[in-house]
């Protein structure tokens, strides 16, 4: 189901528009300076992010999870209520852990972990907030490549000197 097999239209469609926004922004480091002396690369790398489903919408959190499969990095599905069997399945599969527990015990794990984040999948609330250590991201769950990827990743820009006292480094300046 998370590799798009039965799956609804919009997930599938969601999960390909993820795949361009990778091939083009998301997975290539970029440098805009254009400088010849150094490398200035801008780049997204996988964060530690977990899921809290509300057990509302399978669809929802199908879509959710293709996007944090494409990104990369770890976290598990927190939720209130056991899965269906084959979303279950679907997550051991893609080796995506699974944990049933309650909101506030999301929360104190995901604070255990430097930036520790959140993607809420349903059932915002008051009561669905993050802390200091705790970045929660409760918008809605979209098609949107950006918006669903984004709570998946962090960026990171590196900075290379390609010279030597002004003397340009001809192993660095190839880049």
């Amino acid at each position: 189901m998370l590799d798009g097999a039965g799956a609804p239209d919009w997930v599938r469609a969601a999960a390909a528009a993820d795949a361009l926004a990778w091939e083009g922004r998301f997975g290539v480091a970029t440098d805009v300076s254009g400088l010849r002396c150094e490398a200035n690369l801008f780049r997204y790398v996988p964060a530690d992010t977990h899921i809290r489903w509300d057990g509302v919408s399978d669809d929802a959190l199908a879509r959710v999870c293709a996007a944090r499969l494409l990104a990369g990095g770890s976290g598990v599905v927190s939720t209130p209520v056991a899965l269906p069997p084959g979303l279950a399945e679907a997550l051991d599969v893609e080796g995506i852990g699974l944990r049933v527990e309650t909101w506030e015990a999301c929360v104190a794990r995901a604070g255990t972990q430097p930036g520790g984040r959140i993607r809420l999948v349903g059932g915002a609330s008051n009561d669905s907030h993050g802390t200091a250590s705790v970045a929660v991201y409760a918008h809605e769950v979209t098609a949107n490549a950006t918006l669903e990827l984004l709570p998946f990743l962090k960026e990171q820009a590196v900075s290379m000197t390609a010279h030597r006292f002004g003397t340009p480094q001809r192993h660095m300046v190839a880049m």
